[in-house]
């Protein structure tokens, strides 16, 4: 999807009762599709991007990501 420039990203949906917590979702996700580490960041920002959060919010997480 990412390749096709969808905007993909992974999230979590009820992880106590699922037990999809994040952390574990993206281990899953970078193991079975071997991605990149630049490939990591772009779902890490497209959360942050497409969130609900303030644009002010967003844009110091979204600095963080691509600082490392």
């Amino acid at each position: 999807m990412l390749d096709l420039g969808i905007k993909a990203t992974v999230n979590s949906d009820d992880p106590a009762y699922f037990g999809g917590y994040i952390t574990k979702n993206y281990t899953e996700i970078i193991e079975a599709l071997n991605l990149s580490l630049e490939d990591v960041k772009t779902l890490v920002s497209n959360s942050f991007e497409y969130s609900f959060l303030d644009e002010e919010t967003k844009k110091k997480y979204l600095q963080l990501v691509h600082e490392n």
